[in-house]
């Protein structure tokens, strides 16, 4: 008896630590630019981890500009965060990752559909579930500095205030207080140079300069930090041409 509790509880071990490397697997493609592959592998397992580093591979892939079609993945990516969800409603990370999805989907959709299924407002409320959900992490807070930002640019000042009081001005504070928080944190710092560039490039500039020279000793610790950084050199060395550097600002953010 003694011999067959001995066996089954190795089996388990086994089955855990195996489960274990599989994820080690995925994260480590997530980490080397493998998207696809960490896509694959992440929905293959079927657990609520592997689920959600399929998620964040798509979520990855889509902010970097790698995504054949934006909005598929997107819709993809909310799918299985709300796999979790309905699993588990108080998810942190299933919050986050389908609040990420749900604002890059919104970006895809013309600015007639966004106000025909009324998805800012719906947007918005999945960024503050996040936040909740994850004591204000500096990540959700920047996310939704970015709603106003994109609200902004998509509807422009007047309808964004008017219909979702969506405002330049508190996209920034939230962007500022994200900062503040995760003054190293790549993707945050990026994002906001370059939303401040499209939404205004002259009354920002002074602002944007302050925030570059960040970049130059920061560390890339994965493929999306590499390209990020990658990205924000060409920006800054394009500053002396107006419209080299929105098209990469706009390309970057897929506005």
């Amino acid at each position: 008896m003694r011999s067959v509790i001995y066996i089954f509880s190795f089996c388990l071990l086994f089955a855990g630590t195996a489960f274990a490397a599989a994820l080690d697997d995925v994260r480590a493609a997530i980490n080397t630019g493998q998207y696809d592959q960490a896509y694959a592998q992440g929905s293959a397992l079927g657990s609520i981890d592997g689920l959600l580093l399929a998620a964040e591979s798509l979520n990855t892939k889509i902010m970097l500009g790698q995504s054949k079609s934006a909005k598929k993945d997107a819709q993809r990516a909310m799918k299985l965060s709300q796999d979790v969800l309905a699993q588990d409603p108080d998810h942190k990370n299933a919050s986050l990752q389908y609040a990420i999805a749900f604002g890059f989907y919104g970006r895809e959709v013309s600015a007639v559909t966004a106000w025909r299924k009324n998805l800012p407002p719906k947007i918005e409320a999945s960024i503050h579930r996040a936040k909740l959900l994850n004591s204000n992490s500096p990540q959700s807070t920047a996310m939704l500095g970015a709603w106003h930002y994109s609200v902004v640019y998509k509807a422009g000042k007047k309808r964004a205030k008017k219909s979702y009081n969506a405002t330049e001005e508190q996209g920034r504070i939230l962007f500022d207080a994200a900062l503040e928080a995760a003054p190293n944190d790549i993707p945050i710092r990026a994002n906001y140079v370059m939303m401040l560039y499209v939404i205004g490039p002259k009354k920002n500039e002074e602002y944007i300069q302050s925030l570059l020279p960040v970049f130059h000793d920061l560390q890339p610790n994965n493929d999306l930090e590499t390209r990020m950084l990658s990205v924000m050199a060409q920006f800054e060395a394009s500053l002396e041409r107006p419209k080299a550097a929105t098209k990469i600002a706009k390309k970057f953010l897929n506005w």
